[in-house]
């Protein structure tokens, strides 16, 4: 296996990296030498790991990239900014995921270009899922470049609002100030009242509620609660999430695919009932015991399904029809 790392595209700073991973053609399932080229592949996906917008997990870059290209998808791996020092970043993770994706289709035309994202990677898959029309953000760009032909979103982060995932959103748009006064996220605090039956706000659980907007960010308040945006030309998406995710609420996923389907995009979901938050694969390869994140079969055929997902909606669309 080798790893090319490409620093051309502008706009991506000293922090940002787009790994284009090559596999061989063992790796690949392909009749295709070690250089395989883009007719022996079915398409790109572009991996964007987690990390709470403040690092990318490991587990979910290169593992994931090898699973793929073991499906015939060639694999790159978008490692984003993130706020090591607590920086606010603002648009910048969506920003470089459209410049990714313009890359990748001009190194690959004519084969799709899917997002892939884990966690907080989701949040940046699904931004660009629904923002690459933003006239303002993307002013001068053919938007149809930077538009990703579909998304697989795995436990993503995808709502500014009651289930936010609270360290992300600050992350990206400065200190939650329902974190001070929680009357600002939910008026009903200020009277008294006990959250609803359907709150998770636990103790020790990251959801929580979310509007700020950083400051002289382009983007407004709730720019960020994905779910508010999507409209008919968002991609079709495959999403997962497990029900026990205990950092990053199932309702993320459910919203998302509730938004999709109000608005006729064709999805993916898959709950499954146990399991904790960054599961990634949820193989033997991937097992974080410490942190409670062990292999699962029953969860690891998200993978199988998502193979299967690309290949009905990429490669044979006319067998759904």
């Amino acid at each position: 296996m080798r790893q090319t790392i490409n620093l051309t595209e502008a706009g991506l700073d000293s922090t940002v990296r787009l790994a284009e991973v090559k596999l061989d053609g063992s790796d690949t399932g392909s009749e295709c030498g070690p250089e395989y080229g883009p007719e022996c592949i079915k398409g790109n996906v572009i991996i964007c790991p987690g990390g709470a917008y403040r690092w990318h997990s490991p587990r979910e870059a290169l593992p994931v990239a090898k699973a793929f290209a073991a499906q015939g998808w060639k694999p790159w791996i978008l490692y984003y900014k993130v706020s090591v020092h607590g920086e606010v970043l603002g648009t910048a993770p969506l920003c470089q995921a459209a410049a990714a994706v313009r890359k990748v289709r001009a190194a690959s035309p004519g084969r799709p270009v899917i997002l892939c994202g884990f966690s907080a990677g989701g949040h940046v898959a699904a931004s660009l899922g629904v923002h690459w029309n933003d006239e303002h953000l993307f002013a001068g760009e053919d938007c149809s470049v930077i538009r990703p032909d579909g998304l697989i979103l795995g436990y993503p982060v995808i709502t500014a609002g009651k289930y936010a995932h609270r360290e992300s959103m600050e992350m990206l748009a400065g200190p939650d100030p329902a974190a001070v006064d929680p009357a600002a996220a939910d008026p009903a605090a200020a009277e008294g009242d006990s959250a609803g039956p359907d709150s998770v706000a636990a103790e020790g659980n990251s959801a929580g509620s979310y509007s700020a907007a950083a400051e002289g960010d382009s983007a407004g308040p709730g720019y960020y609660s994905l779910e508010k945006y999507v409209d008919a030309q968002t991609p079709p998406a495959f999403i997962w999430h497990t029900a026990g995710d205990s950092t990053v609420a199932v309702q993320n996923s459910l919203c998302f695919a509730e938004s999709l389907a109000a608005k006729g995009v064709p999805f993916e979901l898959h709950i499954y009932p146990y399991g904790e938050h960054g599961l990634s694969l949820a193989t033997r390869e991937v097992e974080e015991a410490e942190k409670q994140r062990y292999a699962d079969p029953h969860v690891a055929g998200w993978f199988d399904q998502c193979a299967q997902w690309l290949d009905l909606v990429f490669l044979h669309p006319h067998a759904s029809a």
